[in-house]
């Protein structure tokens, strides 16, 4: 009923704005981007932090007076979701008391009204004319420390999500255009880091102002029923344009399952499961299947899972649109309560985006993929899964300059991006739901934490083999440098699930890579003038690490190594030109062992391409695939085919003699009946960790499949499962008679 109201509201809305003409409707449209753009740079001008200047753990947007998002930064998409939800949560709670007026601008951080976590502080502001609200203005930006247990206020260790940090639901901060000095300095009073806090509180409030100024300007020149037109139109506009789109794919079910492999505690596997349906002009995704929520910090509330959802749909479907909230409107979220992707209060949620919620985007990134590569249209908006499990690597102490500091290293940023149909995956693409990401340089960093840059390269074999294959990531080491010692807070997960899945054939991108190594004898290289090119150089006390090891000390002589997991690959590897892999071990993007066994490359020893060798050693992995056990076969029907859809890549939907089958592209072999899963009817084995790659460690719950077509031995799927669950059922579309 409230969705029938909500539109109905809408549809009054509409018929009483007055027309616009396209050359006005183009020219405002640009107008307000541009504003969202002095927004964001009025934000990365003020704020002195890094998770701002460097990493891009910010946005901004501007939102109608029900708070619906009309116009968003490219920063983090993750916080499109989180504005609007903290918009509308300030005027569900503070419209009556305290009221909302005129310069007022009011502060949210709760996970539980609109935020990823609580280090994600948002600062919106109404915008009014003549007493009239015509809108909002919002920014949201990562805080380095915002209280809690733990140093930046990510905690492994928390079981209640008090324990976090301070918790903030929308409360006037501003309050006609005066700061309200006594919740200004109760909100910074709980932080490690009040100065910084406060000058990041100044970035966005500034930036509102600036949104404010801009569109009393534009108001001036245009009138405020034309602009308010105009920011209507625009929402309109985008969702006219998603749902026909929408019409325009196959009908369906898509799944996709990932999984996070340690909670802060306990190295156990917690599923995040979606079944996708595209019905007409709408998507529901389901996540009802996930896993119960944790007792630790990896949990994330519904604004989380949405942010997740969101930042996958905008590149993908609306890659030509403008994002706000008519994209959003055809999708439908169903959860359920207590579970991983909507934690009941009080369960922590402290590691945020790159927690549950970066792997929600996967699956939906995982999906969505599925669908649009089967029309021909928009296969080229396919990829495979970017990278979907940071190594966060947190700092803090007395620095260099004896001045207390604290934050994460940024280095995780250098991740490989996931591989396409079309294209290979860019290395150190950074995060996919930050689209204009920056990352920092070795001396900004070393001038303003104690540490010294050891190396600094990309790593063969990381991204994830195919015809395209997955980006590199850049493996870093560091050493303590200015002073005595330091705390470190290590933590992530995909250190024994590749959660940077592939494609249609593709393997998976490695896994996340860490090594401590105590009281080396680096001070020797130093005395010799010699920088060491790998961790394994020096002379030390390896110590193991747990995916979540907790805080740990970090002194003079010691050496922290990692390489971020980076994007999966495309396709079957044995179907990449052989020439392209000549060139790939060449520029050392992959390992003459790897071009061997995976792609079926053979080089001469002066690393030539050996023609005849690659032939042979192609055309046995080929007849090895074939000779895999099938679980089930059927006498398929003959006759002539008629094509009806393409799955993607490797298989298509066709109807012979009034059946509907799937079939191999390749060498167009009827693989399996339409109505029942097409990997029970493949070649189908079983292969350990070191068969997908050097840098792959599998969790001893986890099984690697591989399936391919029994008539040509084409790779048609890589699926990293539970060994209990059955086959992934992956694309179920639905037939057009």
């Amino acid at each position: 009923m409230s969705v029938q109201i909500e539109q109905a509201d809408r549809d009054r809305a509409a018929a009483d704005r007055p027309a616009l003409d396209p050359v006005t409707f183009e020219v405002i449209r640009h107008r307000l981007l541009a504003i969202t753009d002095e927004m964001s740079l009025t934000v990365k001008a003020v704020s002195g932090s890094p998770m701002v200047t460097d990493a891009s753990d910010f946005n901004t947007a501007l939102f109608m007076p029900n708070g619906e998002l009309v116009t968003m930064g490219r920063w983090n998409q993750l916080m499109a979701a989180s504005l609007s939800e903290m918009a509308r949560n300030i005027i569900a709670d503070c419209s009556e008391d305290p009221g909302i007026h005129e310069d007022d601008q009011f502060i949210v951080n709760s996970p539980h009204k609109g935020a990823l976590h609580a280090p994600d502080i948002g600062i919106l502001a109404p915008i009014y004319h003549e007493g009239r609200l015509v809108g909002w203005s919002g920014g949201c930006s990562h805080h380095l420390d915002v209280g809690g247990m733990e140093v930046s206020s990510v905690c492994p260790e928390a079981t209640d999500i008090r324990q976090e940090g301070i918790l903030i639901p929308p409360v006037k901060l501003i309050d006609g255009g005066r700061p309200r000095n006594d919740v200004w300095n109760m909100i910074t009073g709980m932080s490690r880091l009040p100065w910084n806090m406060s000058l990041d509180f100044k970035a966005v409030i500034s930036a509102n102002n600036v949104a404010k100024q801009s569109i009393l300007t534009l108001i001036g020149r245009y009138g405020v029923d034309t602009v308010c037109a105009a920011m209507g139109g625009l929402i309109e506009f985008s969702e006219s344009k998603m749902r026909r789109r929408l019409r325009e794919l196959p009908d369906g079910v898509i799944r996709a399952v990932n999984y996070k492999d340690h909670d802060g505690r306990e190295n156990r596997l917690y599923k995040i499961s979606l079944t996708m349906t595209k019905q007409g002009d709408e998507i529901t995704f389901d996540f009802s299947d996930s896993a119960p929520q944790s007792e630790r910090f990896i949990n994330c509330t519904e604004s989380g899972l949405k942010g997740g959802i969101y930042s996958a749909i905008f590149p993908i479907l609306a890659y030509d649109l403008p994002w706000n909230a008519g994209v959003l409107r055809p999708l439908k979220v169903v959860t359920k309560p207590r579970t991983v992707v909507n934690a009941a209060w009080p369960a922590p949620v402290s590691l945020g985006a790159v927690g549950v919620i970066w792997l929600a985007e996967a699956v939906v990134v995982e999906a969505l993929s599925k669908l649009v590569a089967c029309s021909p249209s928009l296969a080229n908006e396919a990829q495979a899964n970017p990278p979907s499990a940071p190594d966060i690597f947190r700092v803090a102490g007395i620095d260099q300059h004896g001045e207390l500091f604290g934050g994460p290293l940024l280095d995780m940023g250098f991740m490989g991006g996931g591989a396409y149909g079309h294209r290979d995956g860019l290395p150190a693409a950074g995060a996919h739901c930050g689209s204009q990401q920056n990352l920092p340089n070795i001396e900004r960093i070393e001038g303003a934490m104690p540490l010294l840059y050891l190396y600094r390269y990309f790593l063969p074999d990381t991204g994830g083999p195919g015809r395209q294959h997955g980006g590199q990531s850049a493996k870093t080491a560091q050493a303590v440098h200015d002073t005595d010692r330091i705390t470190i807070i290590p933590g992530g997960h995909g250190f024994q699930m590749p959660n940077a899945l592939g494609q249609y054939g593709g393997y998976p991108g490695s896994c996340n890579q860490r090594l401590l190594m105590r009281n080396t004898n680096l001070a020797e290289w130093f005395a010799s003038a010699r920088l060491p090119h790998d961790i394994r150089e020096l002379q030390g006390e390896p110590q193991p690490l747990s995916a979540q090891p907790g805080r740990l000390t970090y002194g003079a002589g010691d050496v922290y190594e990692m390489c971020p997991q980076p994007g999966g690959g495309w396709g079957d590897p044995l179907e990449r030109e052989a020439g392209l892999v000549e060139d790939d071990v060449r520029t050392g993007v992959v390992s003459p062992a790897m071009a061997r066994e995976v792609y079926g490359v053979v080089l001469a020893a002066a690393g030539k391409l050996d023609e005849q060798a690659t032939k042979q050693q192609r055309d046995a992995i080929r007849a090895r695939r074939k000779a895999w056990p099938r679980e089930r076969t059927w006498a398929a029907p003959s006759g002539p085919a008629t094509s009806l859809y393409r799955l993607g890549e490797g298989l298509e939907l066709v109807r012979v003699d009034g059946t509907h089958l799937v079939r191999c592209e390749r060498c167009q072999s009827a693989l399996a009946p339409a109505n029942e899963n097409w990997k029970h009817y493949a070649a189908r084995t079983v292969v350990q960790a070191e068969d997908l790659g050097p840098h792959i460690t599998l969790h001893q719950d986890l099984e690697a499949r591989q399936y391919a077509c029994p008539g040509c031995g084409l790779l048609l799927s890589v699926e990293i499962l539970t060994r209990d669950c059955p086959p992934l059922w992956e694309i179920e579309l639905k037939v057009q008679e």
